[in-house]
């Protein structure tokens, strides 16, 4: 599952509301920027579904960047 902010859960969001989509029999064609993308590469460049909403404060801690964190200087 993947984690994200609500600002980068916005975002991915509103990519795949103002994407332009060609569905035909074989495959389903997504027009982001300028680029292709199928369905699957859409989904995991930009993530919507199957996410978990955190907060800033969590995502750096998960990423080690807290600044409060501890740090051993031996």
């Amino acid at each position: 599952m993947t984690q994200l902010t609500h600002a980068e859960y916005c975002r991915n969001r509103e990519k795949w509301l103002n994407a332009a989509s060609f569905i035909t029999p074989e495959l389903d064609l997504f027009l982001v920027d300028g680029e292709y993308l199928t369905g699957a590469e859409f989904e995991k460049k930009y993530p919507v579904s199957k996410v978990q909403l955190i907060t800033w404060k969590q995502k750096k801690h998960n990423k080690g960047e807290n600044p409060n964190q501890s740090k051993n200087f031996s």
